[in-house]
């Protein structure tokens, strides 16, 4: 019922929010509600294989946003890593396991940054941001009452994978996975971040408060590394922040958070008593390092980890890759492949660091997305989960944002025109 119920939803929510809302708005929704709020839904259509809710709510907005706007933003960026894919595919990569499914993942994740410029480039507008801060509030306090609800036993959207065995006791929102849900919530903050601080308090508010809530449910699903890495997150948002009024905003969101991470505290330290050294991640990481530079440059082709790293081992081969998505995307796409993956994230955080420098009105999007970075290294050297399914495409999609609102030039104000002293008229003067 819910494979039937959803595409209808997201077709009545698109043509609502056209008529409501605008072009950019619905695509921010309707690309949110895919990629957040049920992103382990699957589309039934006419008789074909399951597709992801993300990935049809992401053709639904380049849809739009192709009827919206006859001058798009093209993430011409990616076309070298697209052009070294097929040209592998085509010539280089002989393995017969490489998956079509994992080169389809890349390519819908390039649309997610195409989606994600769309949204960043809009101009900036009252009715945009609230729009986007009550949607983000709205999703991450649904997932974090999912998370309490499972926190409690409540079996709502319980994960069926063999994870899910492992991580019992653990809340996983509306993810599949403790650690996806971490994900969700990193990518939402860092967008909220800037709203944060918008003159709209209503804005302002609703991001804080939506930030709270991501917190919360991270903290629910004892993720160590998302915990972490959120909380550092948020704390060099405040470190580095400027203003007007950034005292008063330090005092008020710290404290905030100290007291939704204290709620969140004996969960974390739970799960380190249970598993202080993280499971298996150091022997994984040691077959990946063993024999990695076999085909360090060029890579294995995406969609054969598993099958290739699984003849030198029995936990990989039953289906457990490296935990570190820079291992784990060197490995697949090569050293070639990886540095086309991520050479336009790093030249993104590069500008957004000298927004930031200059003090312009670029400076928040350049400080969220440097805070962004920082937590996604630290969940990245932990994990690969940022490079599968759809929490690949909502970062794609988060980086796409950043890329959208950088991307517009800065208005220059002219600087202050000193006052000339008035100077009494000489007696005796007239003036004719």
């Amino acid at each position: 019922m819910t494979e039937v119920l959803l595409p209808i939803l997201i077709v009545v929510a698109t043509l609502i929010g056209l008529r409501v809302a605008g072009a950019t708005t619905t695509v921010a929704l309707v690309a949110l509600v895919g990629l957040a709020l049920f992103p382990r839904s699957q589309v039934y259509l006419f008789g074909f294989d399951p597709v992801p809710l993300s990935t049809v709510s992401l053709f639904i907005c380049v849809i739009i946003a192709i009827f919206a706007k006859p001058r798009l933003p093209i993430p011409v960026v990616f076309i070298p890593l697209v052009a070294y894919l097929i040209l592998m595919v085509t010539t280089g990569w002989t393995n017969p396991h490489v998956s079509g499914d994992a080169l389809t993942l890349i390519l819908v994740a390039i649309l997610a940054w195409f989606v994600g410029t769309f949204v960043g480039r809009a101009e900036t507008a009252p009715q945009l941001e609230r729009w986007l801060a009550f949607a983000i509030l709205a999703i991450l306090g649904f997932q974090a009452l999912i998370a309490l609800g499972q926190s409690f036993g409540l079996s709502w959207f319980a994960a069926v994978s063999e994870a899910s065995i492992l991580e019992s006791g653990r809340s996983a929102g509306t993810a599949g996975h403790p650690g996806n849900l971490g994900k969700i919530v990193i990518c939402l903050t860092a967008i909220a971040l800037p709203l944060s601080t918008s003159t709209d308090k209503v804005v302002a508010r609703a991001a804080t408060f939506a930030m709270l809530a991501g917190l919360l449910g991270v903290g629910l699903s004892a993720s160590r590394t998302n915990f972490i890495a959120l909380i550092g997150m948020l704390g060099l948002w405040i470190i580095l922040q400027r203003g007007k009024g950034v005292m008063k905003r330090r005092i008020w969101f710290g404290g905030a958070i100290a007291l939704v991470g204290a709620l969140s505290l004996d969960a974390i330290l739970a799960r380190f008593q249970q598993d202080p050294l993280g499971g298996e991640r150091e022997h994984l990481l040691a077959v990946a390092q063993e024999h990695i530079g076999r085909n360090l440059m060029l890579g294995i082709g995406p969609g054969n980890y598993i099958t290739y790293f699984g003849q030198f081992d029995a936990l990989t081969a039953r289906g457990w890759p490296v935990h570190n998505v820079f291992y784990y995307i060197t490995a697949e796409q090569g050293v070639v492949g990886a540095l086309l993956f991520f050479g336009p994230m790093v030249a993104l955080v590069i500008k957004g660091l000298r927004d930031y420098n200059r003090k312009n009105q670029h400076s928040d999007s350049g400080l969220a997305l440097f805070t962004l970075t920082m937590a996604m290294v630290v969940v990245g050297l932990t994990g690969w989960g940022f490079a599968g399914g759809f929490v690949l495409h909502i970062w794609f999609f988060t980086f796409g944002y950043f890329s959208g609102k950088l991307a517009k030039k800065p208005v220059e104000l002219p600087p202050p025109v000193a006052a000339l002293p008035i100077r009494p008229a000489a007696k005796g003067l007239r003036l004719r």
